[in-house]
């Protein structure tokens, strides 16, 4: 999301662009886009909002596949946050994997092989979230809007089940061992801070 808002920031990219929903796009796992038509355009701003709010892995790939893995680290070092990598798009979940495709020049490295998806730190989460609540994401405009689509976001079995009067900016996640609830502004034990990352 970051690397669209500045590719969007750059001239790059911009919100209202069609993408093409393509079978090679669509992979099982959470979202909804894996259902529908090839063929399908759809606006950029509508394609990263499903990968968010929805976290439509098919929505992700799609994002990968305009804006690239290489580019999601390149805004990465940007923010310090150089563990932080994307490696490829994904794959899908259970029996219903396809081929690794979208790799990033880090995700080619041998040594990053084990990290499938991507790789981070709770550090690295906690500084990137403190930076967008600071609105030092992109510009104070765009991180104010990230944090709005994160807002958004559906999954509330993580840390937002227990902060119902609370507002919650978050984006669950989850491997076959791993359970994650990033968001900027309330930790775990509910109390306020600048980002916090729980696994």
């Amino acid at each position: 999301m970051v690397a669209v808002f500045r590719a969007v920031a750059s001239g790059s990219a911009n919100w209202d662009e069609t993408l093409t929903l393509r079978e090679e796009d669509k992979v099982s796992g959470s979202g909804v886009l894996r259902e529908f038509s090839n063929g399908l355009k759809l606006a950029l701003r509508d394609v990263v909002h499903m990968m968010i709010v929805v976290s439509d892995k098919t929505a992700t790939n799609m994002v990968i596949e305009r804006i690239t893995a290489d580019a999601v680290n390149a805004e990465m070092d940007r923010y310090g946050v150089t563990a932080t990598r994307s490696m490829r798009k994904v794959l899908g979940d259970g029996n219903k994997l396809k081929d690794a495709s979208g790799f990033s020049a880090a995700g080619r490295l041998p040594e990053n092989k084990r990290y499938g998806l991507g790789s981070t730190t709770s550090k690295e989460m906690e500084t990137l979230l403190e930076k967008l609540e600071r609105g030092e994401v992109v510009s104070s405009a765009a991180s104010k809007e990230m944090i709005a689509i994160l807002k958004r976001q559906q999954f509330k079995e993580g840390i937002g089940r227990h902060l119902e009067d609370e507002w919650v900016a978050n984006k669950s996640g989850s491997l076959d061992a791993l359970r994650s609830d990033r968001r900027p502004g309330i930790c775990a034990e509910g109390t306020r801070r600048h980002g916090h990352y729980s696994r």
